[in-house]
C-alpha cells in the first residue's frame, strides 16, 4: 500500500512538472510568434522604405536631367547673345 502512494506522489509530481513544461512550452511558442510578427512588420517597414528610396532617387535623376536640360539652353542662349 505504501509503495501505491508513493507511485501515486511521484504520478502527481510528474504531472505537475509535464504541465509546469508546457505551460513554459507554450509561452515559448507564443514569444516567438510575436517576434516572428514584429519581423514581419519590419521586413513590411524595410520594403516600404526601399520603395520611397526608389521613388526619391528617381526623382533626384529627373531633378538632375532638368537642371542639365537648363544649364545648356543658359549656354546655348549666352551664345547667342555673345553673337549679337
Amino acid at each position: 500500500m505504501l509503495q501505491l502512494d508513493a507511485v501515486k506522489r511521484n504520478q502527481f509530481a510528474l504531472f505537475e512538472k509535464i504541465s509546469e513544461t508546457n505551460h513554459y512550452l507554450a509561452e515559448i511558442a507564443e514569444n516567438t510568434q510575436q517576434t516572428a510578427d514584429r519581423m514581419k512588420l519590419q521586413n513590411i517597414q524595410t520594403a516600404d522604405l526601399e520603395m520611397q528610396i526608389r521613388e526619391l532617387q528617381r526623382q533626384a535623376k529627373i531633378g538632375n536631367y532638368c537642371a542639365e536640360q537648363t544649364r545648356r539652353e543658359i549656354e546655348r542662349r549666352n551664345r547667342i547673345e555673345s553673337l549679337r
